[in-house]
């Protein structure tokens, strides 16, 4: 019985494994921004900056001589079906213990993946060895880039489903890399960082936005070709899907940044190098009340919408129409410090303006949100 779980789970594994990643340079530029968001103290990442953006990389590296890596930067979430109702557990044994092993595996790992380096990222740390905590910290990069990535969160990664076949490559190569090198107008800009008390939980916040953004992704795709004549290849068609994707792109990357750092923040703490006192006694970067603007908006019918938060809080996030009626609450109760993500399926809603209201404590903040049908 075992050696026959042992050849499903390397079937399911050499089948299922993914060739595709963010390009390599996009993985470095993620890996090496991180870092401006640290505190100052944490110096075994900035004096180092260089060599955790070169080794970004050695994680896609390791699929050709371990058979194990490949499922760790990609799930296919929706193939649970307790994703769609908002049930799936979290805890990769319950649902080991429900599909088996093989089924999970070839599902995809990422989110486990990147808790596992953040653990061993954590005891290297706290044993002080820094030639191996720098290799973690690489790659729990990899494994956090990739789960920013779209189409890296979704069983149609590929557009195979909708038409859209060879999109991945499309999308998070050619259009990023050396053959049109958009990724040259991503800036990102310093962000505060803050600690993840639940990593597991993290990780899936930010995998299931990704989700929320394949459909944009797909319908780029497919008005880029439309607008090329029906190609999928030379500079009109990229500059197509670039000027649908580019405000995204831009977004995902700048955001894999941040909650990498969150999560290098998270493990120097949890190692003792960093004290959460210390860093607030020293006025350096901590968490803040905030509502950021919905993306996309306009919309059709989903759209992401962002919050922080400065200390454990009483939050609610309702949306309210023109007229003051209160349409939906999306949050409503007790929240720890950190940042949250929560999309709005506006189906059985007219088009038209919304607005999003966010309260927590004295902090009170709107937005506008457009609906597009």
């Amino acid at each position: 019985m075992l050696r026959r779980l042992c050849c499903v789970v390397i079937a399911a594994i050499l089948f299922c494994s993914q060739s595709w990643s963010w390009g390599g340079s996009t993985h470095k530029v993620i890996n090496k921004e991180a870092v401006k968001h640290l505190p100052s103290s944490l110096r075994l990442f900035s004096n180092n900056t260089q060599w955790i953006s070169d080794h970004s990389v050695d994680a896609d590296n390791r699929k050709g001589s371990d058979p194990t890596e490949g499922t760790k930067h990609y799930i296919d979430i929706e193939d649970y079906a307790e994703f769609k109702t908002g049930t799936l557990p979290h805890d990769i044994n319950v649902l080991i213990a429900k599909y088996g092993l093989g089924t999970v595996t070839s599902i995809g790992v990422v989110p486990w993946a990147t808790v596992w380096s953040l653990d061993s990222l954590t005891q290297t740390l706290r044993r002080g060895d820094s030639t191996r905590a720098l290799q973690f910290a690489a790659d729990l990069g990899h494994y956090v880039g990739d789960a920013h990535q779209p189409l890296h969160v979704t069983s149609n990664y590929d557009g195979a489903q909708t038409g859209n076949n060879g999109i991945h490559s499309r999308y998070e190569s050619t259009m990023l890399g050396t053959s049109y090198n958009y990724l040259n107008q991503v800036t990102v800009t310093q962000q505060e960082v803050h600690f993840i008390p639940k990593p597991i939980d993290f990780a899936f916040d930010y995998i299931t936005h990704g989700n929320g953004l394949v459909d944009s992704i797909l319908q780029a795709d497919s008005y880029a070709k439309a607008t090329a004549g029906g190609s999928t290849s030379g500079s009109v068609y990229y500059a197509a899907l670039w000027g649908k994707t580019g405000a995204m792109t831009k977004a995902q990357i700048q955001d894999a940044t941040v909650d990498l750092a969150c999560l290098w923040y998270t493990a120097a703490v949890n190692a003792g190098l960093i004290s959460l006192t210390s860093v607030s006694s020293a006025g350096e970067l901590q968490p803040r009340f905030e509502l950021l603007q919905n993306y996309p908006n306009p919309f059709n019918p989903t759209t992401t919408i962002s919050f922080s938060l400065g200390s454990i809080s009483n939050v609610t996030v309702k949306i309210y129409n023109l007229l003051g009626q209160e349409v939906e609450t999306l949050v409503s109760g007790n929240r720890s410090a950190g940042i949250f993500r929560v999309q709005w399926k506006a189906t059985g809603v007219a088009s038209g303006i919304y607005l999003c209201r966010m309260q927590a404590g004295s902090y009170v903040e709107t937005r506008k949100l457009i609906l597009i049908k």
